[in-house]
Parts: C-alpha cells; structure tokens; sequence
C-alpha cells in the first residue's frame, strides 16, 4: 500500500538527512520492549472506588467502537453484530488488565487506515499484532526517526477517502436533527481527535433522543369519511372532526419521562375544544404509536380517566396493543377500563 511504502521511505531519509535538526518535529522515543506481565491486585474498596469510572469508560468506549465499526460496515456493505464487538472489546479489555495498558476501543483514523489499505478478515489484526510485538522488541530505534507530519499525511490520507459529503444532504432531506448531528460531528472532528468527535456525536444524539422523548407531540385527529382513515387536524386537509368527540394520538411511548408532558398536551387539546363553545363528551385515544407503557405512564394515564370521569367524559382507546392492554388492565384495578375500539368504523358506529 501506498501509505506504508511513504512511512518505510521516510525513516530512513529522515535518519540520512538528519531532518530534525531543520526543526521536523519526530514522533521521539518509543518505549522498546514488551511489557511485564502481572496480575492486579483485586479488593473490594479498590472495584467500588473504580466502578464509577470504569463504568464510564466501558459504555463510552463501546459506543464510539460501535460507531466506528457500524459505519465503516456500511460502508463496505458489510453487517456489524453488537454482540461479537462487546465479547471482543470485552476479552481485549481483560487481557490488557494484566499489562498494565490503556482501556481498550476502536480508532477511526486506524480502522480508516486498514480499510483504505484493504484489510477485511481478521487476519489483519493478526499480522498487526505480530507486527507490533516485532517493532516493540527490535524496530523502536527506528520507529522514532519517523516525521510526525508524515504520519498525519497518511492517517489523514486514509480518513478522508471515507468522507461522503453527500451524505450530509441527504441527512438534512430525511432528518434535520440527525443531519444537525453529522454536521457538528464532522466540524468537531476538524479540532480534535476523530474518535472523541464520534463521542461527541454519540453523546448530542443521546441528548436529543432523550429530549424527543420528554417532549413527545400528541396530535388531533381527524377522519377521512371516504376511506376512514385517522389524519392529523389541519387547514389543509379534508378530513373531518366528530362532533363532541376529541380523538388524540401521543407520538410517543407513555413512561416517566414524558407521562405528565403528555396528559398535559390532551387536555390542552380539550381545553382548546371546549373554548369554542363545543361540550366533548367523549375522548378517543389512539395507541398506534405507543409501543410502551411503563409504570408512571401507566398511573397518569389512570389519573386522566378518573379525571375525565370526574367531568362525566367518557374516554376510549383505539389501537391499543395486547402488552400495553395489559399494563393498563393491572394500573386500573380500581377503576373502568376505556372502552376499546377495534377500528375506526366500529369507532364511528359507537359515537
């Protein structure tokens, strides 16, 4: 491969020409030899005041190796198993405990390399390993003759054939947000380190997913007579509302975190019907989007039927889920399960 060939060339022209005494930074003195081999002592004090950290460590690092590696997967037309990659990070991790080395996780700018130089199996690790154990025991002297600002020629050489710009634009076509998150994860990568820019991705993607998730919508329906379907309430559509009848449908799962957000959200829906004069004695809840109801979720969900209970309106369910039946059946021990519509024309037939 190109790459090695410049890096084989340039030590020994640098070691010819003494290039560091016209000021070429080299990467300096590698440590040589292997290292010593010993087990850790193990006490509970020293795992509990470790646990934290390391907790943090071993998430962080999987992420980042599961972005490197699902990328470059997909790049390649190739298929990633969380799975292996934990048991591999995981047995990496165990080995490198007895000496004495740095946590263990994957590297944009080295996988880079190695896709760009062709490698596919696992046997590139193979002759990496035993090409490291070779250079640590003989070649460290020559190692540190190697131009620093040749070593970043070729990882930047490597890494930038794997840049798709096209791909921001069709991240922004299909989401803002997760084009938002390209965007900054590749201008972020322009100042640091590739792999703490995929961190840093991984960390604003998990901050917005979890802000979706507080923030769920919950939209008004309408219904399509002609081929009785739900649409969401708007200026532009044709669909209908059913007198007296609010129909909801939270785009989200019910669990702690957006469970009052939510209910909120319905009776705002209420509250707007209601000022136009119009009495609502019925509310339809539409459960397609909701694929979970956790134990908060479901509590709220049996304060909002006692509440509208309380104002004499009857409230339904369509779409509602066998699992998510079932933990709302166990949540309202107490109180009427909602009536539960198979589909809209049955709905319809009832109201």
């Amino acid at each position: 491969p190109m790459g090695l060939i410049i890096l084989g060339a340039s030590i020994p022209l640098s070691m010819a020409l003494g290039i560091e005494s016209f000021g070429v930074h080299t990467i300096g003195a590698v440590p040589a030899g292997l290292p010593a081999f010993f087990l850790p002592e193990l006490t509970l004090s020293g795992a509990l005041s470790l646990f934290g950290s390391a907790l943090t460590i071993a998430v962080i690092g999987f992420m980042s190796t599961y972005g490197i590696g699902t990328s470059l997967a997909r790049t390649n037309g190739g298929h990633l198993s969380a799975n292996q990659e934990l048991i591999g990070q995981g047995s990496a991790n165990i080995a490198t405990s007895i000496a004495g080395g740095f946590p263990v996780a994957g590297s944009f700018s080295a996988s880079a390399a190695n896709v760009v130089a062709g490698g596919r199996t696992p046997m590139v690790s193979i002759v990496l390993s035993v090409a490291t154990l070779l250079t640590l025991t003989f070649f460290t002297k020559f190692l540190s003759y190697l131009p620093s600002a040749i070593l970043a020629a070729v990882v930047i050489g490597s890494v930038i054939q794997l840049v798709k710009f096209g791909e921001f634009s069709k991240a922004f076509y299909i989401s803002r947000t997760d084009g938002f998150i390209a965007g900054m994860t590749f201008v972020v990568a322009l100042i640091v380190k590739p792999d703490t820019a995929v961190i840093f991705g991984i960390v604003v993607s998990l901050i917005l997913f979890i802000n979706r998730i507080m923030w769920a919508r919950v939209d008004e329906l309408c219904i399509d007579t002609e081929r009785n379907i739900f649409q969401p309430c708007t200026a532009d559509t044709d669909a209908v509302r059913l007198h007296g009848v609010l129909i909801a449908r939270p785009n989200m799962s019910l669990v702690y975190a957006n469970a009052e957000h939510i209910i909120e959200q319905i009776h705002w829906l209420l509250r707007t019907r209601e000022r136009t004069g119009e009495r609502i004695e019925h509310v339809v809840l539409s459960f397609a989007s909701v694929n979970y109801i956790d134990l908060t979720g479901a509590e709220a969900f049996v304060d909002f039927l006692n509440d509208m209970r309380r104002r004499h309106i009857t409230v339904h369910a369509i779409t509602l889920k066998s699992h998510e039946k079932t933990v709302l059946e166990h949540a309202c021990r107490d109180c009427d399960m909602p009536s539960i519509f198979a589909s809209i024309v049955e709905m319809r037939k009832a109201l």
